[in-house]
């Protein structure tokens, strides 16, 4: 019997974890891999973005108004009848709980995509019904890896990919374009600072054109600042594209603006360098220094400075040669050691593995309660507390149901 995997997701919603995981069960696919994305969320309209076409997918068919007990039984049956077969619960955290009840013959793989304390607590909670848990870099790895004392030896590596785009010409003499896309807010993305790097450029007077694609809850903030800039040509705020529109979007630009104070290893990077564009990167404590190498595939930058940025932008208008160095460079990075191919290959091979230790009984998974992330909520008072035990019971009757126990 050949591999069969499903990828847990909420919902079909535009962000890196769900964008990677399509775009890798299409790879794994086409090397005899049956796999599927499965969204776990009662159906709901598209939210503009509909799933590329050629992904596979089916649906948990959860009902609105189900507790998250029979939820979690959906999900366990589901995945029972289709072992043996591997399970990614991805940030499905509200489903990804009832790890302890799932049968050896379905692997549990569970991910690490961004150096943010609800992805580690998300990978801590189902470590120990886990058979591997994936980092996306290897300083997520190495931490990961610090966090689950007992459990270090089932922690990899895998690296997410992306598939190049054919090479676009670049006309020479035009303003330098710089990019942004991601979720506008200040916490992690720091998106004030691109504001403030674009005023900087203005006022040495480089001449640019600055495009930031997305949306967020700081976005009318950032629209504020740059109006000015706005007003005369040099800044353009444009809303969420799906993938292969932002693919088309960095070829045509020279530099992507990168002032995150954290991240995994970000797929718009990886995708911005697959098409020649040239990151200036802040030098996060992530996997973004692991992939740009500062003045080989683009230039990196302290966290929360946008001078530095701004420096680094006149460096690459002034040099030209040099951006063009680099643009090569990035696109050669991506495609040696951050290739879709390549990670569908190492995904493959882990997802060989994990079966074949839970088929020859090397990998037993151990019996535990379900604990269910923050997001599930109870009333406060002693109602609350009262849903809370005779939810945490029967969630734990239907664990020792499920194990056979009495």
């Amino acid at each position: 019997m050949g591999i069969r995997v499903f990828f847990g997701s909420p919902r079909w919603e535009m962000n890196g974890v769900n964008t990677f995981h399509a775009a890798l069960a299409r790879e794994l696919c086409k090397g005899g891999v049956d796999a599927r994305l499965l969204f776990t969320r009662p159906a709901e309209p598209e939210n503009g973005f509909p799933l590329p076409a050629g992904t596979p997918h089916c649906r948990l068919g959860t009902r609105r108004r189900e507790g998250w007990v029979l939820r979690w039984r959906r999900l366990s049956r589901f995945l029972a009848h289709n072992s043996p077969c591997v399970y990614l619960p991805g940030y499905d955290e509200e489903f990804s709980c009832a790890a302890s009840l799932l049968p050896d013959a379905v692997a549990v793989v569970a991910a690490v995509h961004s150096d943010e304390p609800v992805h580690l607590d998300h990978a801590a909670r189902i470590a120990p019904f886990a058979n591997r848990v994936v980092a996306v870099s290897a300083l997520l790895a190495r931490k990961t890896t610090g966090l689950l004392p007992g459990h270090s030896g089932r922690v990899a590596c895998i690296p997410c990919g992306v598939t190049p785009p054919p090479a676009a010409a670049r006309s020479e003499g035009r303003p330098l374009s710089l990019v942004w896309a991601g979720r506008m807010e200040t916490r992690q993305k720091r998106v004030m600072d691109l504001a403030e790097t674009a005023f900087l450029l203005a006022e040495n007077g480089v001449p640019f054109r600055l495009t930031l694609y997305g949306d967020g809850p700081d976005k009318d903030a950032l629209a504020d600042r740059l109006a000015p800039l706005r007003a005369r040509g040099l800044v353009d705020i444009r809303p969420p594209e799906a993938p292969h529109v932002l693919a088309e979007a960095f070829a045509r630009h020279d530099v992507l603006l990168l002032p995150s104070a954290f991240e995994g290893l970000p797929l718009v990077l990886l995708e911005a360098m697959a098409a020649g564009c040239v990151p200036v990167a802040a030098r996060a404590d992530s996997g973004v220094p692991e992939a740009v190498s500062h003045g080989e595939n683009g230039l990196l930058v302290p966290v929360g400075d946008p001078a530095a940025m701004a420096g680094a932008v006149l460096h690459l208008d002034a040099d030209r040669e040099a951006l063009a160095r680099m643009g090569k460079n990035a696109r050669e990075t991506v495609a040696d050691r951050f290739s879709l191919s390549r990670a569908a290959a190492a995904y493959r091979d882990l997802f060989a593995e994990v079966l074949e230790e839970a088929a020859s009984g090397r990998f037993v998974r151990p019996g535990g309660p379900v604990v269910p992330p923050p997001s599930i909520r109870f009333s406060p008072g002693p109602w609350g507390v009262a849903q809370k035990n005779r939810f945490l019971q029967s969630a734990k009757s239907l664990v020792l149901g499920l194990a056979g126990r009495p």
